[in-house]
């Protein structure tokens, strides 16, 4: 499995597709790209019968967000705290969540 840690932020459609056609299984894009950009990637994703997995970092409805995602065909999402919100206070490194959404 590739999964391609993207985390793409505009234009998810192309900028995810040439890694789903290199043979990505997996492009990440951010959740506070908002949904077109989101909808971008997915839209790649199936053409590529590939999927697409929304980072949840820094979005402040994370719930929200991944169940309008979720609408938009989304099936993977995983919730992050970022590195560097961890440093100052010198917490382990991030561990990440992956969840499976059923639309």
């Amino acid at each position: 499995m590739i999964l391609v840690d993207l985390k793409t932020m505009d234009v998810g459609e192309y900028e995810a597709a040439p890694f789903y056609a290199a043979g990505a299984d997996i492009c990440t894009v951010l959740g506070v790209s908002g949904l077109a950009t989101i909808s971008g990637v997915i839209k790649a994703a199936n053409t590529y019968n590939a999927e697409a997995q929304i980072d949840l970092i820094n979005v402040p409805n994370k719930l929200e967000c991944a169940r309008e995602a979720a609408n938009q065909g989304l099936t993977l999402s995983v919730s992050t705290q970022g590195l560097m919100r961890r440093l100052p206070a010198r917490l382990p490194l991030p561990t990440c969540k992956i969840s499976l959404i059923w639309a």
